[in-house]
């Protein structure tokens, strides 16, 4: 029987049906319950499958708005291993994707539901996901990356930068910080509001005088994982070693909090990274979408 989810009561059961399934993406409840409680079941894009009072699969979507259209995203699919193979996963999608086109959304993306989101794309090793993706008409629009690095033990250094004050943002600085992310990243802003809730303040900020140029975060999405970005400077003050300077002062926080590895996800100057931090990429993600 496929019915609608009610998070009350049946979490636990979604949880251990996810980590069951998700052979490369096992959470911590926390972690699990962002995905769900933050905004994943919040429009009511919800169902799950179960026999006999066990959860056997579940499906969540959410639609966001980008460059003013909407676009639905499949946030979580799972179907318990011993289920797979009966055509659980082909009925709970068809029933998100039916939902979505009684509101009207014609643009279906796998995963990547920035600012919450659990994964950029489709893990390429779900092969059996990727094949129920295409037979319902999802094609590959391209490839995204995470990347990975060991932390030393004793953090980085962290340098100020002549003329500039480099130092972690403070509650008061909150507005400044998101108007300053707005003006470039404004897809980015949710997460840098997450990271500024932290405590201690997961964000720092370059400073020429009282002028934001740059900054830095981390934890501010999948908090509990390790996880660094989103990160940017103002144009005018790029190639002056700022970024490599805020990033280090974040992963040097992570160490402090534990921390053996920083996972740095969704990347696009792996150069960067590879260079700064010696990371080097450890998952490939599908990008893929459906349109009609």
């Amino acid at each position: 029987m496929i019915r609608r989810i009610e998070l009350d009561g049946e979490m636990d059961a979604l949880f251990q049906c996810w980590n069951a399934s998700a052979h490369f993406d096992r959470l911590p409840l926390e972690v699990f319950q962002e995905k769900l409680e933050d905004d994943g079941y919040r429009d009511g894009f919800g169902w799950v499958e179960e026999e006999e009072g066990a959860v056997c699969g579940f499906v969540v979507g959410v639609v966001r708005t980008v460059d003013r259209i909407s676009v639905g995203y499949v946030k979580l699919l799972a179907v318990h291993p011993e289920r797979r193979r009966q055509g659980s996963g082909s009925a709970l999608l068809v029933k998100l994707l039916d939902a979505f086109a009684v509101e009207g959304v014609n643009r279906i993306r796998i995963a990547e539901s920035a600012p919450n989101y659990l994964t950029p794309g489709l893990d390429v090793r779900y092969t059996p996901a990727l094949h129920l993706f295409e037979k319902h008409g999802f094609k590959t629009i391209g490839e995204a990356y995470n990347m990975e690095a060991s932390l030393p033990g004793e953090g980085y250094p962290t340098d100020q930068i002549l003329g500039l004050t480099i130092r972690r943002a403070q509650e008061a600085d909150g507005p400044e910080v998101e108007q300053f992310v707005a003006i470039e990243w404004k897809a980015w802003v949710p997460e840098v509001h997450c990271s500024l809730g932290r405590d201690p303040v997961a964000v720092h900020l370059a400073l020429n005088g009282e002028e934001i140029v740059a900054f830095s975060a981390y934890e501010g999405n999948n908090a509990s994982l390790g996880t660094f970005g989103p990160m940017g400077t103002a144009p005018e003050y790029r190639g002056r070693g700022i970024g490599e300077n805020l990033l280090k002062w974040c992963l040097t926080d992570l160490v402090h909090l534990g921390y053996e590895r920083v996972t740095i996800p969704w990347v696009a100057p792996i150069g960067f990274y590879t260079k700064t931090v010696h990371a080097t990429i450890s998952r490939v993600f599908t990008r893929m979408e459906k349109q009609s």
